[in-house]
């Protein structure tokens, strides 16, 4: 197996994102997949994977890389300066990187996350028939830790492929006020009524403590629950409300137990949309029926 890339300078974040760990919660284990599924999947649209393909997931820009193999590559996700061999190169487009050459990714300017793939088969230590990278568990690919200064990824590189585009209006952006659509779960109707009014009319706002297990929403303090229930099983988007009435919703790393009131889930969309917010955006929410969100699918 011949080395693909070797990480120069390989950020404060960065992890081989693909499949879902699919079907083993109730082992404990995570399901453990990209946070902003959009992006990896637009990047394995372009360079003509499947959907749910191995991509190298970002946080926060700021990388280099040098490549070993020549092999057609393509970004999306969160917003930043890409040079190859110092030529500014876009995103959203497939292009060819050469064997020796260095691409550098600058810190993102919009957006957390930004993701990488290669039209070349992956040669990755996979847990439970993924590869994708859980740290809090030690699974998936690069022994279940991020990638850092002189590590490699392994592969041979595909067949090429045309060049492709993603269009503008099917790239994210990155607004500073948000409105995610939440489908009520069944504790909804034991809720207050007062705690409902308050987390549909008021805003929340990203706070920093967030990362690829869930975003922490901070804002006025909703009233308590005053339900007192046994952990159970959490999905991604799930919307808890803890004790000092501050929501935290759940990302593509999430535990797999929780014993917080649940006020129902964010859609799959929004929660690629709100991984991608930075901390002070502003946050609200709206009702959406289970009805209306099968039809957005």
């Amino acid at each position: 197996m011949a080395a693909l890339i070797e990480f120069l300078r390989a950020g404060p974040l960065t992890t081989l994102q693909g499949p879902t760990r699919a079907g083993l919660s109730h082992y404990g284990v995570s399901p453990c997949f990209a946070v902003d599924a959009i992006s990896l999947m637009q990047v394995n649209q372009l360079l003509k994977r499947e959907p749910l393909a191995p991509c190298v997931e970002m946080a926060l820009g700021n990388i280099e890389l040098r490549f070993a193999q020549t092999v057609q590559v393509a970004l999306c996700g969160g917003h930043g300066q890409i040079y190859l061999d110092g030529v500014r190169v876009p995103m959203y487009r497939t292009f060819k990187v050469k064997a020796g050459q260095h691409l550098r990714i600058g810190p993102l300017t919009q957006g957390n996350y930004i993701y990488l793939g290669m039209a070349a088969h992956l040669h990755e230590s996979t847990s439970f028939a993924s590869p994708s990278c859980s740290v809090r568990e030690e699974l998936g690919a690069n022994q279940g830790r991020p990638y850092k200064n002189g590590d490699v990824i392994q592969g041979n590189p595909l067949t090429d492929i045309p060049i492709q585009t993603i269009p503008f209006a099917q790239r994210l952006t990155y607004p500073w006020q948000l409105t995610l659509s939440l489908v009520p779960g069944y504790q909804f109707r034991q809720l207050p009524k007062g705690l409902k009014q308050v987390f549909f009319s008021q805003p929340f706002t990203v706070s920093a403590e967030s990362g690829r297990m869930g975003v922490r929403l901070a804002g006025v303090n909703l009233p308590s629950s005053q339900l007192r229930l046994v952990s159970e099983g959490l999905g991604l988007g799930a919307v808890q409300i803890p004790d000092n009435g501050q929501p935290i919703v759940m990302l593509g790393e999430h535990q797999t137990l929780g014993g917080y009131p649940k006020i129902g889930s964010v859609i799959e969309s929004d929660c690629a949309r709100l991984a991608q917010a930075r901390p002070g955006t502003k946050v609200r929410f709206r009702l959406l029926s289970r009805f209306a969100a099968n039809h957005l699918n």
